[in-house]
């Protein structure tokens, strides 16, 4: 079921960033390469890949020259994974057999080699690249691999709040991050979680009158725009209303909820929200997009 299936993808990025033997939501500083990299450990589609890239004002990263790939193999050299290989940003998506950045630098202008045997383009469904010691092989999108992603030097700004863009400061040493772009709920929790954050939860009236006042000035006409994710959702999908980290909404310190829209009998709506217009508790349908509420600790050294 629909709400099962969140709980399990929730759960599968929790355990996979406790398992990782080196985690850090932070980019670091390569000055021969003009930028920062950062690895993403738990593994995505090429697509997701580049959308959380993109959402942290980055880049998939592909080595053009052996500098950039120097500086890859020093990113992701103590990193412990199952996978084959990792995500570059090299595909052909959109021109079959032609493989290029997303920058649309050329695959064969890079200082890479195919691994034996690749490409192989299996099933004629391999248009992405995955880069594994050094040498590439044509992967399928839809598998699941780890990534890089890349931020040039001139397009990073001194972090507020420990997040890898900038960030609100809020009440009880928290951050917050709100993401105008629509997406489903999952799809916003695993970009809150790659920015070293969580889909917020409110802990507090204090909270949410802070929420209101910080952007109460969003609020349009658009009725859809005013409905954001965040961090709670229908665990069994029979009106158990938990926060991601398993807390009963009245246990975490706020569960005011806009009757108006606390609909359980629409199978649909397990997923969290809020209504910005009244700093309101809603539910939502999960697979519908919305912008989405991201939150930080503040000060904290990952």
């Amino acid at each position: 079921m629909l709400f099962s299936y969140h709980i399990i993808n929730l759960l599968v990025v929790s355990f996979s960033a406790i398992e990782c033997k080196r985690f850090s939501f932070n980019y670091t500083s390569y000055p021969d390469i003009g930028g920062q990299l950062k690895y993403h450990n738990v593994p995505a589609t090429w697509r997701d890949a580049r959308l959380i890239c993109d959402m942290e004002g980055a880049v998939l990263f592909s080595p053009y020259n052996s500098s950039m790939k120097d500086a890859l193999d020093s990113e992701i050299k103590d990193m412990r994974t199952d996978c084959f290989g990792i995500y570059i940003g090299v595909n052909s998506i959109f021109s079959k057999g032609y493989f290029f950045s997303i920058e649309a630098v050329a695959l064969g202008d890079m200082p890479l080699q195919w691994l034996p045997g690749e490409p192989d383009n299996a099933d004629n469904s391999e248009d992405c690249i995955a880069y594994v010691d050094g040498c590439v092989a044509d992967i399928n999108c839809t598998e699941l691999l780890p990534f890089v992603c890349y931020k040039k030097s001139t397009a990073m700004s001194k972090p507020i709040c420990d997040t890898d863009d900038e960030g609100e400061p809020g009440p009880r040493d928290r951050c917050y991050k709100l993401h105008h772009e629509h997406r489903t709920w999952t799809q916003a929790n695993q970009i809150c979680v790659a920015e070293g954050g969580q889909l917020a939860t409110i802990r507090s009236r204090e909270e949410a009158s802070y929420l209101r006042i910080a952007y109460l000035g969003l609020v349009t006409s658009d009725i859809a725009f005013n409905v954001i994710f965040i961090g709670f959702l229908d665990w069994s999908g029979r009106g158990d209303w938990r926060t991601i980290q398993g807390q009963s909404l009245e246990n975490a310190g706020f569960d005011d909820w806009d009757s108006r829209h606390l609909d359980c009998s629409d199978a649909g709506k397990t997923c969290g929200a809020l209504q910005l217009t009244n700093v309101k508790l809603i539910s939502h349908w999960c697979e519908h997009t919305a912008p989405f509420l991201c939150a930080f600790p503040q000060n904290s050294t990952p």
